[in-house]
């Protein structure tokens, strides 16, 4: 919940310190900002997508317990 409170007090941006970094790191932090970027937007679809076919496996799964479960109740009925 700590990281949650600053997200919601908005102090996550600690701007004293960007002042007091050497200028002759900002290229190094914009390139690590943009790499994180770039990888975070790759994961999102990629998250997506697996949680899709999960939860089409999990459905396919539901279906058959369904089906086999119907399956023995009318055999059942038959005796």
């Amino acid at each position: 919940m700590k990281y949650t409170k600053y997200f919601i007090n908005g102090d996550y941006i600690d701007t004293d310190a960007l002042n007091a970094m050497p200028k002759i790191m900002f290229p190094f932090t914009l390139a690590a900002a943009l790499m994180g970027f770039v990888f975070g937007m790759a994961v999102i679809p990629m998250a997506a997508t697996l949680d899709g076919l999960r939860s089409v496996k999990y459905a396919s799964i539901r279906f058959e317990r369904k089906h086999q479960l119907l399956k023995k109740v009318a055999q059942l009925k038959h005796f």
